[in-house]
């Protein structure tokens, strides 16, 4: 289901000699007080085949500037805080205590970029012309993730844009946070039709319905009927080549992946009920694949919103890898550091890693606080493969005591089975790993 307008016309769209390569994606990032807008981001930033330009808390002049860029852009992406603004004559129709109905809403769009004190929001008319020029210019799909929202739909489709989403009332953070996840990546990884990615999102949220009633009543599309809805690949996403030869299949490839179903949901099962899981199998069985495609996209889809999910190998430099992985979510603040200073950091948390066995811990217990972490160790026999003896004892006590400690955290490995007993032989973390093996075949010809 969708709202239109009663009117509708096909833009004409100008010519350009722009060669079509991947997805552009104009996300603005607006006043974000109160509220949590850097999950949108990250999921922009992971988006296969898109190019994403971020605008964060911008002018009125530099988001007019980026509109009218001429290269064009194929998806407008806004997350902050918005409103609908009822028109003075409506609202002196409307009496105190009567609801009105959302078809008759007339009210303009309002839209908060930043947090300055003064021009710190704009209605959508007082960027008509740029909006104009971009969706001449090839803006097929508009993304408000943000509060009440008819109105900057209303707005947009008198310009005649293809396809927008919006919250049709105020919408807590979280619900906003967890739509835009399932339906992003319904649509962008899954590739799924917009309508079908969108109803998928919609239908997840009831999930959360105990605490945000009519949550999944919230989000809703606005279609300009003179045009087809877009599809991933219409905007410019690669169809993809199902055949990985010798590489692994990754969480953007879950579309393609398939041969694994049960082992993959009895994976799931395991990743959900245990604090160590390790995937062991004979090299090229597909240890890599079945959890990177057949098992992260299903923790995605059966989590709220708040599941993170890292990865590394543990290659020549085991703490340094790990290290890698968590700053981002140990520290959001150091991750955004120069390259220089980030470094600095990364090495001084992996040299606390490699001195303080309860380190890990710590930083779990930090970083899981009120979601659920997974780790995943890929190709873990590179910890005997790669890395020097003088690594591997308190490698093993540090995943050992985080194993024993964090309550919401999951330990995920893929072994080589030829590497299993060189895991055993170190008594307490072979241990941890009885009960906890899922042995995966090699698949039948």
């Amino acid at each position: 289901m969708a709202l239109s307008q009663s009117e509708y016309r096909r833009q004409t769209r100008k010519a350009t000699d722009r060669k079509k390569q991947g997805i552009r994606i104009l996300a603005v990032l607006g006043s974000s007080q109160g509220i949590d807008v850097e999950r949108e981001a990250c999921l922009l930033q992971q988006l296969p085949d898109a190019t994403v330009e971020f605008l964060v808390s911008p002018s009125r002049q530099s988001f007019n500037a980026q509109l009218w860029r001429p290269e064009g852009w194929d998806i407008l992406f806004f997350a902050g805080h918005s409103q609908t603004q009822e028109s003075q004559t409506q609202e002196s129709q409307i009496s105190e205590g009567q609801i009105q109905q959302d078809s008759m809403r007339e009210g303009s769009g309002r839209i908060y970029i930043n947090e300055a004190p003064t021009n710190n929001s704009l209605t959508l008319s007082q960027l008509e012309e740029a909006l104009r020029a971009a969706i001449a210019g090839g803006l097929q799909l508009a993304i408000f993730n943000s509060c009440d929202g008819l109105g900057l739909a209303k707005d947009l489709e008198k310009l005649y844009i293809p396809t927008v989403v919006v919250m049709r009332e105020p919408v807590p953070n979280r619900v906003a946070q967890i739509f835009f996840d399932r339906f992003i990546w319904a649509f962008a990884r899954d590739l799924l039709p917009l309508y079908l990615a969108f109803q998928q999102a919609r239908r997840q949220l009831q999930g959360i319905e105990d605490e945000f009633p009519s949550a999944s009543w919230l989000p809703v599309i606005c279609q300009n009927l003179a045009v087809d809805p877009p599809t991933w690949q219409s905007l410019g996403g690669r169809v993809p080549c199902p055949y990985q030869g010798l590489s692994a299949f990754q969480e953007q490839d879950a579309p393609l992946f398939f041969g694994r179903e049960k082992f993959a949901e009895n994976l799931l099962v395991a990743a959900n009920t245990k604090s160590l899981v390790a995937v062991v199998g004979p090299s090229g069985s597909g240890k890599s694949s079945v959890v990177f495609a057949g098992l992260v996209p299903k923790l995605r889809q059966t989590a709220d919103g708040f599941h993170k999910i890292v990865s590394f190998r543990p290659g020549n430099s085991p703490f340094e890898a790990m290290a890698e992985a968590l700053l981002p979510l140990k520290d959001r603040y150091a991750a955004n550091q120069h390259s220089a200073e980030r470094i600095d950091l990364l090495k001084d948390l992996a040299i606390v890693f490699r001195v303080d066995n309860q380190a890990l811990s710590r930083t779990i217990s930090t970083i899981a606080q009120n979601t659920k972490l997974t780790l995943i160790v890929d190709q873990f026999e590179e910890l005997y493969t790669l890395s020097s003896a003088a690594n591997r004892q308190p490698f093993l006590d540090g995943l050992t005591a985080a194993i024993d400690a964090a309550p919401t955290f999951t330990l995920i490995l893929t072994l080589r089975a030829d590497f299993y007993g060189h895991a055993l032989s170190y008594r307490p973390f072979g241990t941890r790993l009885q009960g906890a093996v899922q042995n995966l075949c090699p698949m039948a010809l």
